[in-house]
């Protein structure tokens, strides 16, 4: 290694797998190269944080003897321009520093989004500004992919559309325009695309390389070199005096027939393409560090179609510490994944790391071990969007759409950095009292006048500082620059953020400087582009802050890491959980963007898709040769069906080839007691069931002995449900801005038939005219409730064909009956006062009584069985309050019968439908209702009396929903 005349080949060594790479590598280093030359030593690693780990290594490894030590100049490959020795090479060498001076400097992220937009946009006026930004991406996604492969976008411009589909055709010479129209505004800007830079100064550090009489070693580490100018250092490096490039996981076991049939997406794929470029034969590459465990079982997993053969005649041995654990969902996954790293802590000094691509399964896992206090933070970070800062924007610019909306208020005032001008507990305090006041209810006109009228006076001062911000924003009429609407939303959220002290509370979060960053930057941009309106900024903003991370720093805990494959490259740890492993998410799904198809990358000279899955697979094909080896993955996603990943599938296949086994007995045989500890952890000790609930007035009383038909009802349907609600007071509250629903619509609609009633005309044999006339009513019944256009058209519709039935059932009636319509009546019986308001009562001419229930739903569902059993009972209530002379103050005399109840259905396959109680004897039939009615009242006035809950009760209503909960029936029954 120390010699100075060039090697005649590249000098290039493998770690096996199994081995802890970066520990073998520092041990390699420290024994060939003598000290003078450590401190210069140049070592490129693939990311940072191999750099870190690989620090920490050579410090490990360092002899005792030796107290101190100057560690090598350790360079991140991904990042290599950022370091000063790079730059110091790159300026030393006369030939080559010319020309990097010369370099054109990278446009930034969101300046680069914006104007690839604005092509976007001038391509079609039609899009919305997020779609023309979501289209750039995509496409600077694949301009990108180009560059990195070193193809020139205006290969893409080759692309032959003959044999295409039509909208390829359509869509090619657009693509075109772009890719022409792009260098020109680079070029007028002076600035050039970061991948372009990047593959410059790669190539120019390998001249360097290779035209310098360097002496100090340089070593590349880690990488497969998949782009053509990271692939072309690394030759440079490798044919160095000192240079050295080492691989990490080459199978040189395998025969040379099968690593010939290597093809993409296969696990050695990448490394095999880059040995190609060096020309160096396989079995030439020296092993580093010879292995002692047998590792034929992975590679024979991963072998190429054509040899599958083998996992019967060559049968391997699967490592020990493999267990595969399947569940039920994701859910249940991150809580096993979870309890699997918590039992690791249990053991000193043992390290975990959970890999995957899934940051909501990161997200997941994360928080189930705060929940034991461990703190953990994940390699991949947090959305800027998912922040406090990122969440107060959107909530702040939902808001602006909507500024009377209750949702998007409450929404915005129950963040925690909201304080508009007040203290936090103040605005909370203020903000409670506008929900509890206003917000839980149908509001049809939602006004700041309305709100504020209606408020008390400490929720009134909150909602006229709302007041005053939203009368300050600007009118969405017409179109407005992108920066005066970002300016104004960033102007808003500070002043909502500040308090009663004058602290802006959005510029003391923990990611105060990349939000203060993002905002600068996305300021700037926004000057390039096109006029928007403000009703299109919500998703806008969202587009903006896709791919924004940030990466805090926290207390983690020592022995637990959270990485994504990429981050996992190299590193070893005792125990490894690579979860996640559903196909399409490990591996991702392939997709080719909505730019270009899976033909036309294959004309522009692009790599396929299989070969993306190549590096995926060797990640995934190191991290399975760690001690202790966990594959997790789930059966559903979400609400969404998942498969296992191809990986598992050709691993569950390759053993049962070579056992005969089933695929159950496969998972049996890798499943591990980790699957029960999820079931145990939360499993109590003892388990005491409780009785049911069966409450009395013992200690409380019915207020005033006030009873309604409708509560009578439900007191026979289940009597708990009356306790919680009219003894203890304890009702739902309305949804949260609720829209009108069918409940409205029916009261509406009473009040419609109610007004009618006021002005019925005389004579109601002409239909049409009556028609008019009630309809006249209904729309000014719409118009003042100021619904929206969705609804009030629905309600329209729904109403027209009632009132039709109705008058059709109007016109069959006498005239000069005695009609009331939504009266309350009240008798006393017992202790007791009985009310009801029926819909409508008519005295007829033999003096009995008809009422009526108009329902607007089909009444199908209202039989006989339930009018027998006494279950529907406000009718025959409502006839008994007129036989005890409770409506004489509406009209009605008082009666000693009735000659029919009825239910008028107005809306049904038939214009009307009635059921009635002809067959039943009305007047007995009522009579056993009094009875029974007075029976019950008598026994629910006792102290003693029961309420108790049924749970088989058949019949239920809307108010009944949270019995079960409330009455806790899973603990007793």
């Amino acid at each position: 290694m120390h010699g100075t005349n060039p090697a005649t080949m590249p000098k290039i060594y493998t770690i096996p797998p199994d081995v802890a790479f970066l520990p073998a590598l520092a041990q390699w280093f420290l024994q060939s190269f003598s000290q003078e030359y450590t401190s210069d030593a140049l070592i490129f690693l693939p990311t940072r944080r191999a750099c870190r780990a690989f620090s920490h290594a050579m410090l490990t490894c360092l002899p005792h003897a030796q107290k101190a030590m100057i560690l090598p100049r350790i360079v991140a490959l991904a990042e290599a321009e950022n370091e000063p020795v790079i730059q110091h090479l790159l300026l030393s060498t006369p030939s080559v520093a010319e020309r990097y001076l010369a370099l054109p400097p990278a446009i930034s992220g969101a300046e680069r989004r914006v104007r690839m937009q604005r092509l976007v946009s001038a391509l079609d006026s039609s899009l919305l500004p997020a779609q023309s930004l979501a289209l750039a991406d995509d496409l600077l996604e694949l301009l990108d992919e180009c560059h990195a492969q070193q193809i020139s976008a205006h290969a893409i411009r080759q692309i032959l559309p003959e044999n295409m589909a039509e909208h390829w055709q359509v869509l090619l010479p657009h693509l075109h325009m772009i890719i022409q129209g792009w260098p020109e505004v680079l070029a007028e800007l002076g600035k050039t695309d970061p991948i372009l830079r990047r593959n410059s100064v790669l190539g120019l550090l390998a001249e360097c390389l290779q035209q310098g009489n360097y002496t100090f070693p340089v070593i590349a580490a880690g990488s497969t070199g998949s782009q053509p100018a990271t692939a072309s250092l690394l030759l440079a490096i490798a044919k160095q005096p000192n240079g050295a490039l080492i691989l990490s996981g080459l199978d040189t076991n395998i025969s040379d027939d099968i690593w010939d049939d290597i093809d993409a997406g296969h696990p050695q794929f990448a490394i095999k393409t880059l040995l190609q470029k060096a020309q160096m034969p396989r079995l030439a590459v020296d092993i580093m560090v010879p292995s002692e465990k047998d590792l034929s079982f992975w590679p024979s997993v991963f072998y190429p179609e054509k040899w599958l053969q083998n996992w019967r005649e060559k049968p391997s041995v699967r490592p020990e510490n493999l267990f595969v654990l399947d569940h039920e969902n994701d859910a249940q996954e991150a809580q096993t994944i979870a309890l699997l790293i918590r039992e690791t802590l249990e053991h000193p000094n043992k390290k975990v790391a959970l890999i995957t691509p899934s940051t909501a399964l990161m997200d997941k896992v994360c928080a189930i071990l705060a929940r034991y206090d461990v703190l953990v933070q994940s390699s991949a970070g947090s959305a800027l969007r998912d922040t406090p800062s990122g969440v107060i924007l959107r909530l702040v610019i939902e808001w602006m759409q909507q500024p009377t909306s209750p949702r998007h208020i409450l929404a915005l005032l129950q963040h925690p950095l909201v304080h508009v001008g007040f203290s936090r507990e103040a605005c909370l305090q203020a903000s409670r009292l506008f929900e509890k006041e206003q917000c839980h209810a149908v509001i049809s006109h939602k006004h700041w006048d309305v709100y504020i009228g209606n408020a008390s006076e400490e929720s009134s001062l909150l909602l006229r500082k709302l007041k005053q911000y939203s009368d300050n924003l600007c009118a969405d009429a017409e179109a407005l620059s992108a920066t005066v609407l970002l300016k104004q939303s960033l102007l808003l959220t500070e002043q909502i953020t500040t308090d009663d002290q004058g602290k802006v509370h959005l510029w003391h979060t923990q990611e105060a400087a990349q939000w203060q960053q993002w905002s600068a930057e996305w300021l700037d941009a926004a000057q390039q582009m096109n006029p928007i309106h403000q009703e299109h900024l919500p998703t806008l903003i969202e587009s903006m802050l896709a791919g924004s991370v940030v990466r805090q720093v926290y207390a983690a805990h020592p022995r637990i890491e959270i990485l994504s494959s990429m981050e996992a490259r190299l590193l070893h740890f005792d125990r490894v959980i690579l979860a996640g492993l559903n196909e399409g998410h490990w591996p991702e799904l392939s997709s080719t963007g909505p730019w270009i198809s899976a033909a036309m990358r294959t004309q522009a000279g692009l790599p396929s898709l299989q070969e993306r899955t190549s590096q995926q697979a060797l990640d995934f094909y190191l991290q399975a040769h760690s001690t202790e080896v966990f594959c997790t993955y789930s059966h559903k996603i979400g609400s969404s069906p998942a498969l296992p990943s191809r990986w598992l599938e050709r691993l569950f296949a390759c053993l049962q080839a070579q056992s005969n086994a089933t695929r159950s007995e496969i998972i049996s045989i890798l499943a591990h007691p980790a699957m029960h500890w999820r079931k145990d952890v939360h499993a109590p000790d003892h388990v005491e069931m409780t009785s049911p609930p069966d409450p009395s007035l013992s200690s409380i009383h019915w207020p005033n002995h006030k009873i309604s038909a409708t509560t009578i009802e439900r007191l026979k349907r289940n009597p708990y449900a009356v306790y919680v609600s009219k003894i203890l007071r304890i009702n739902p509250l309305e949804p949260l801005d609720a829209p009108p629903t069918n409940k409205e619509s029916g009261t509406h609609l009473h009040a419609v038939l109610q007004r009618w009633k006021q002005q019925e005309p005389r004579n109601i044999e002409h239909f049409d005219a009556c028609f008019e006339a009630i309809w006249a009513i209904a729309e000014a019944v719409l118009k003042e409730q100021n619904l929206p256009a969705s609804i009030s058209i629905f309600w329209e519709k729904s109403w027209r064909s009632m009132l039709q039935n109705f008058l059709i059932w109007e016109m069959d009636s006498p005239s000069h009956l005695t009609k009331v319509l939504e009266q309350r009546g009240e008798m006393a019986l017992e202790q007791w006062s009985v009310h009801a308001t029926p819909d409508r009562i008519d005295q007829m001419e033999d003096g009995t009584l008809r009422v009526i229930d108009y329902k607007s739903k089909n009444s199908a569902g209202i039989s006989a069985a339930e009018i027998k059993s006494k279950q529907l009972l406000q009718l025959p209530i409502a006839a008994l309050i007129a036989y005890e002379g409770g409506f004489t103050a509406q009209g009605i005399k008082q009666a000693t019968t009735a000659s029919a109840l009825e239910y008028w259905t107005l809306k049904g396959p038939k214009r009307t439908v009635v059921h009635d109680t002809e067959k039943l004897a009305v007047e007995t039939y009522v009579q056993q209702v009094k009875d029974d009615l007075a029976a019950l009242l008598r026994y629910y006035a006792l102290p003693q009396a029961k309420f108790l809950y049924d749970p088989e009760e058949k019949i239920k209503t809307p108010y009944d929903n949270d019995m079960p909960h409330l009455a806790r029936v899973k603990e007793w029954r």
